[in-house]
């Protein structure tokens, strides 16, 4: 199984956020919170470090890296963003940035959809945040 845990100062007690099994051969990677500690956000269906995604049922169309977000408190649900990989969150934590192949997206965490932020002319490695 796959657990997302975390723990707030100042007693640092862990609360268990999410779990999953990943026998399908999904794990949970790439799992990053948002500077304000408000959200979780998590990919599943690829490899730890963003590689191709698994497929261990052999299936004709192979599962493609998906990313969801979710409140960080126990018993929140994650919700499905998109597909995509290499998750940030915005400086304010109000904004998550993925990549998508070339094609670089944004996700407004307080309104659903997303926006194309640009399309690279080679292929796009992890975005980078900055502060103002």
């Amino acid at each position: 199984d796959s657990i997302i845990m975390a723990a707030t100062a100042p007693k640092f007690e862990r609360i268990k956020l999410f779990s999953r099994t990943d026998s399908d051969g999904q794990p949970i990677t790439d799992v990053r919170m948002s500077p304000d500690g408000r959200y979780v956000v998590f990919q599943t269906a690829a490899g730890f470090g963003g590689g191709r995604a698994y497929n261990p049922a052999s299936l004709i169309d192979p599962p493609k890296p998906t990313l969801w977000v979710m409140e960080a408190r126990a018993g929140a649900k994650p919700v499905q963003v998109a597909a995509g990989q290499g998750p940030i969150f915005s400086p304010d934590g109000r904004t998550l940035i993925y990549r998508q192949g070339r094609v670089l997206w944004s996700a407004a965490l307080a309104a659903p959809g997303q926006s194309r932020l640009m399309i690279a002319g080679g292929a796009a490695s992890g975005p980078v945040g900055a502060s103002a």
